[in-house]
């Protein structure tokens, strides 16, 4: 019986076997997703989501590198991109405040829509702070 045995005679037979995948590791894939959520929410002007998504980003990926020497790249380009997204929050951050500082038109509507609903300015708010122990403004 043939079972298509291309070997005929007695050289040795040569077998091919598929390599198995590498097991998947659930920290790099979180750690990739994590540090691409960092940018997106920064672009979308968010302010607390993209400190919280690229502190998990690069904690998982240092966490996926167990007693390895190396990093797995793609947990590397997670790390890249939540740093990436952090500095650029920081530097909106950092915009915000400059503009509020240096630009009496921002500052204005800024005071206006803080009155608006906390009823002080941010001014007052800043240096006298809430009125009373059950008053908080934010």
């Amino acid at each position: 019986m043939d079972y298509g045995n291309q070997n005929q005679g007695d050289a040795p037979m040569h077998y091919q076997f598929e390599q198995a995948a590498p097991p998947r590791n659930g920290m790099v894939t979180a750690a990739s997703v994590l540090g691409l959520a960092t940018i997106v929410t920064t672009i979308l002007c968010t302010v607390y989501i993209p400190f919280i998504t690229g502190s998990l980003a690069i904690l998982f990926a240092l966490l996926s590198k167990g007693n390895s020497d190396r990093m797995n790249p793609t947990a590397t380009s997670g790390v890249t991109s939540a740093v990436v997204g952090l500095i650029m929050n920081v530097m909106l951050i950092i915009t915000a405040i400059v503009l509020y500082f240096t630009n009496p038109t921002i500052k204005e509507q800024a005071d206006k829509l803080f009155k608006q609903r906390y009823g002080v300015t941010i001014e007052e708010w800043f240096w006298e702070g809430p009125t009373n122990e059950n008053e908080t403004y934010l």
